[in-house]
């Protein structure tokens, strides 16, 4: 598979435009049906911000597991277990993220918490969403995309559960 610069940016432009309509829309939902200027403006400069920072924070906070994975799918040509591999260590980092914060601050809810909320409740959805929009023109590994978020979403909320075990054992103590 060819990935040139316009492909991706392509890809980035959808990613964009979706997750922009995204934060418009539920920015200007409002039960007050009170909307003035300054309102609006603020709503559409979050909404610039979020479109544009979200891929990339995603790949900063997320870098150990994308390198670990980068390793391994030099071994693993498997496509299924590449799959696999992806929803299960993203989230796992996630989780080693939690459980560490816990164990050496011991706060329930650290920045690793809300990251992994914001990862499960905002980033996948909107980056299945966008998988969605993008011609398979584009994006030839579409398919697989989509298996992957929807396998990642399932094993992150079944190890938010499984922290949420872990970490009131205190084991480490």
């Amino acid at each position: 598979m060819y990935w040139n610069i316009n492909r991706i940016l392509k890809i980035y432009g959808i990613w964009y435009l979706i997750t922009f309509l995204m934060c418009l829309l539920f920015g200007f939902f409002d039960y007050d049906n009170n909307l003035d200027f300054v309102k609006c403006l603020t709503i559409i400069g979050y909404s610039i911000q979020i479109s544009f920072a979200l891929p990339v924070l995603s790949a900063l906070i997320f870098s150990p597991a994308i390198s670990i994975l980068y390793l391994l799918f030099k071994k693993i040509k498997n496509v299924i277990s590449r799959i696999f591999l992806v929803a299960f260590i993203v989230p796992f980092s996630n989780m080693i993220y939690y459980l560490t914060e816990y164990f050496i601050y011991k706060d329930e809810y650290g920045i690793s918490l809300i990251i992994g909320f914001w990862a499960l409740s905002v980033a996948l959805p909107l980056f299945g969403l966008t998988s969605l929009f993008i011609p398979k023109s584009l994006l030839p590994i579409k398919q697989k995309v989509l298996w992957t978020i929807v396998l990642m979403e399932i094993i992150g909320w079944i190890l938010v559960h499984i922290s949420f075990i872990i970490a009131p054992l205190e084991f480490m103590d």
